[in-house]
């Protein structure tokens, strides 16, 4: 984070009604804290669009396969190809939409300053 917002940060926080002579390693946290939070939302909100658009592209090339189809015999072998591979690629999205936010949820995690000794 810049350090420029850092300090308008540090200004906010401490204006804040009950957050006068608060612990300079507890409004460090809290930057800390509110950058990551930040930066994952970006990161997740980047990955679920691309699994969103890679899906569109994924279901106009179904159809269109579907389309070139000309007899009911065919369309059946064609849809059940198109389901296949669609269901397949669907775990693996899945798989990796999970992966991120388990990262993302991992990455964010911080104790507060001073827990560490308290758990101990």
């Amino acid at each position: 984070m810049p350090e420029a917002k850092k300090a308008a940060m540090r200004e906010t926080v401490a204006g804040m009604p009950g957050m006068q002579g608060t612990n300079p390693d507890y409004v460090a946290f809290l930057e800390g804290t509110y950058g990551r939070w930040i930066d994952n939302l970006f990161r997740l909100s980047e990955g679920l669009s691309q699994f969103a658009l890679h899906r569109i592209h994924q279901d106009f090339a179904a159809w269109a396969k579907l389309a070139t189809c000309r007899d009911p015999k065919e369309l059946m072998g064609c849809q059940r190809v198109v389901a296949e591979k669609a269901t397949a690629r669907f775990a693996d999205d899945f798989t990796k939409v999970l992966q991120m936010i388990t990262t993302i949820a991992g990455e964010s995690y911080r104790p507060l300053p001073g827990s560490e000794s308290r758990a101990s």
